[in-house]
């Protein structure tokens, strides 16, 4: 096989105005995207292109020097820096529009990134839905056929070669990424027995939500570790929980990718096959502001439960609670759901409510921290902590509420554990009476505690529209609700509650 790749870079410039947005006309976080989200449909050949792009990025000066090249070669001093770079996830916008540029390149016999009518990488991003594009690539290859591996790798190493195209590459601020690649069926004939390849990579900014994104791959065609044509693997389930039992998933598309973006949080992420015959635990990750990489070999496939977990413990966080239950309840009301071996506490190679009822059970046998002595009544010191909670809660937005348009959702009177009502762990429990109040503005939930003796501190916000369960309807109106955004509510707030002993006076 040979190849002929030349290549262009496009980097977007975009004059930006900074703003104030108002909190009413957000729809934050993963209420852009449901629990259940779509797979990624990517070829082998685009997959391919983004591992080997992810590659560079955990390693620049790494793939600088296995191309025999400095990083800043043609560039200004410091231009990229060494730090290894978050890993981009697939985008379906960015995809298509990749993949509509490279057939057209093809149809229509043009190389540039905007086409003979003047449309530009911009425009063709926002005609897909995408409105944060960073950049564009585009590679043409030539080549006489056999291993299409080649192409994509020649493709890259060109593109990394260029310092234009490897600025785009290792861009501090692009999270995602679409790749095109299309092949002529027809020979060029301009060079007989040579067909045309051509390659395009849109890359796209961080967005409000970040991705665990990776590769399940049986390495089968090529023992090296790292993905190959031919070795994806399709329909594998990968979840995120969080500690509340919040279950985001998606399934890996033909070529064996995925990505899944879910809230800034602490997760239990868990692969598993169609038949429910495998099954991984990828262990805990915590997600902050940048994507992270998990990739699934065939190796890491184990249909056990790990001993060092206690049977009834389904998340993993070294405690038994509610919130394991809840795992399981959610897991059961999810459609087209795998099987879980590390849910089925009672071992019947189902899951079902009885395995829910005997972590219940369980937490019933449970000794329960008691009631200390309160001296002031309850029901005063709550009012005065309410009324505190309301106050502070108004203050904390710019166009400040009145006091009837804020919303107690809940205020009890509870147990916390030590002398920080929760919010910092150290040194022995201290058992503390207060309250917990649970506050609401239009979609915006606010958790208070307090102490009987006076104090309170804000725990933080929580957003409806991140407990939206309909798929059709994503984002909740700031004030007018529909029955899903009352029912995403109830959720929220249960997942506040959770897990808290209540008093019984």
């Amino acid at each position: 096989m040979f190849t002929i790749t030349v290549s262009k870079s496009w980097f977007g410039q975009r004059r930006r105005t900074l703003r104030v947005e108002s909190l009413e006309q957000r729809c934050m976080l993963a209420a852009e995207y449901g629990f259940e989200q779509p797979m990624i449909d990517v070829s082998s050949a685009e997959q391919l292109m983004v591992e080997r792009i992810n590659w560079a990025r955990a390693n620049p000066s790494g793939e600088a020097s296995r191309l025999g090249i400095g990083l800043n070669d043609d560039l200004d001093a410091g231009k990229i820096s060494t730090t290894p770079k978050q890993p981009l996830a697939p985008d379906a916008s960015l995809s298509r529009a990749a993949e509509l540029h490279s057939l057209d390149m093809i149809l229509r016999d043009y190389f540039a990134h905007d086409t003979p009518e003047g449309v530009s990488p911009w425009t063709r991003a926002a005609n897909q839905g995408y409105t944060r594009p960073t950049g564009e690539n585009i590679a043409f290859n030539w080549t006489t056929g056999g291993d299409f591996g080649l192409v994509v790798q020649e493709a890259h190493d060109i593109l990394f070669r260029s310092a234009g195209h490897r600025v785009n590459l290792m861009l501090d601020r692009a999270a995602e990424v679409g790749i095109g690649i299309e092949q002529n069926p027809n020979e060029d004939p301009g060079f007989p027995g040579f067909a045309s390849v051509l390659s395009t990579q849109m890359f796209g900014s961080t967005g409000p939500t970040p991705a665990i994104t990776g590769v399940v791959y049986s390495d089968s065609v090529i023992d090296d570790d790292f993905y190959s044509i031919g070795e994806g693997q399709s329909q594998i389930r990968i979840e995120a929980t969080d500690d509340v039992g919040k279950t985001y998933w998606t399934s890996t598309g033909d070529a064996g990718g995925y990505a899944l973006r879910i809230p800034k949080g602490t997760y239990t992420i868990v692969a598993s096959d169609a038949a429910g015959q495998r099954q991984t635990d990828l262990g805990r990750v915590v997600v902050d502001s940048e994507n992270i990489k998990l990739d699934v070999l065939d190796d890491d496939w184990d249909n056990s439960r790990p001993d060092t977990f206690d049977v009834f413990d389904c998340n993993h966080d070294g405690n038994v609670t509610a919130a394991d239950a809840l795992l399981i309840i959610n897991r059961l009301g999810t459609k087209q759901v795998a099987y879980d071996a590390l849910l089925d506490v009672n071992h019947d190679n189902k899951v079902t409510a009885g395995d829910a009822l005997m972590v219940i059970n369980e937490l019933q046998q449970t000794p329960q921290v008691t009631q200390p002595p309160v001296d002031a009544p309850l029901s005063e010191a709550m009012d005065e902590a309410v009324s505190e909670a309301v106050r502070r809660f108004s203050d904390g937005f710019t166009a400040m509420p009145d006091a009837s348009e804020i919303v107690i959702e809940s205020s009890i009177p509870v147990i916390w554990t030590n002398s920080k009502f929760n919010l910092r762990d150290g040194g022995d429990p201290v058992p503390t009476a207060g309250y917990q109040i649970v506050l609401r503005f239009g979609t915006v939930l606010g958790e208070y505690r307090a102490s009987t003796t006076g104090g309170i501190l804000k725990a933080g916000n929580v957003y409806v529209n991140d407990y939206m369960a309909d798929g059709d309807e994503l984002c909740c109106p700031f004030k007018t609700f529909s029955a899903a955004c009352e029912q995403a509510v109830r959720d929220a707030v249960f997942a506040i509650l959770v897990g808290r002993i209540h008093s019984t006076s």
